[in-house]
Parts: C-alpha cells; structure tokens; sequence
C-alpha cells in the first residue's frame, strides 16, 4: 500500500523540482511531462531489474533519504541560519556531529548496496 501511495503523492513535487532545477522555469508542456514521466518509469524498472528484491531497495532508499532530512538538511540550514562563519567554533561542532552522522547513514546504505 505504501508503494501504491507514496510514488504518485511524490512523484509530482519531484517532477516539478526537475523542471525548476534544471530548466528554471514552473511551467512544462505535455510533452515535456511525457518524456520526464517515461525516464522516471524507464528508471525505476531499471532498479526493479537490478535489484529484484523490493526490501532491499526499500532499505537503500530510506537509508538515503533518512539521512539526508535528519542529518544533512538540518545541518545546512542550521550552518546558514546561524548568521555566523561556516568556521566558527559554534557551526563547526554542529558540522562535526552531524558530519559524523551522515558518514554512519551514507556508509550504511554504501554497505548494504555492496
């Protein structure tokens, strides 16, 4: 069920972000919602291909993704929200932890790809 809900429910903010991204623009045509949405599917066929077993991809992908929103975002944003130098005492701890942190995370998703 969550497969069912959750790549339509993410797919369309995803396909907006692409085209803001990478074209600079909100506005895409059909056609361009067509070929996006066709190397979307191309792709995830792909990992369904490569990687048969659905909990092990499930696995490197919350991996990822959990990292990133608990470590890696709140680091960035607290390092630039901070007013102060990336080098100063007070952002360098919070990069060290969270630094440390997303090692483990990424090293974990790196061990269970290999």
């Amino acid at each position: 069920m969550v497969l069912f809900v959750a790549v339509p429910v993410n797919y369309n903010p995803s396909r907006n972000q692409v085209f803001y991204i990478f074209f600079g623009r909100d506005s895409f045509s059909q056609k361009e919602n067509f070929v996006l949405t066709g190397i979307f599917i191309i792709f995830t066929t792909f990992v369904a291909i490569v990687f048969p077993n659905i909990s092990a991809v499930l696995g490197i992908l919350g991996g990822m993704n959990a990292t990133s929103i608990q470590y890696f975002v709140p680091m960035i944003c607290s390092v630039k929200v901070s007013g102060l130098p990336v080098t100063a005492p007070s952002n360098m701890i919070k990069i060290l932890f969270f630094g440390f942190l997303c090692f483990l995370g990424y090293t974990n998703v790196g061990t269970t790809i290999y």
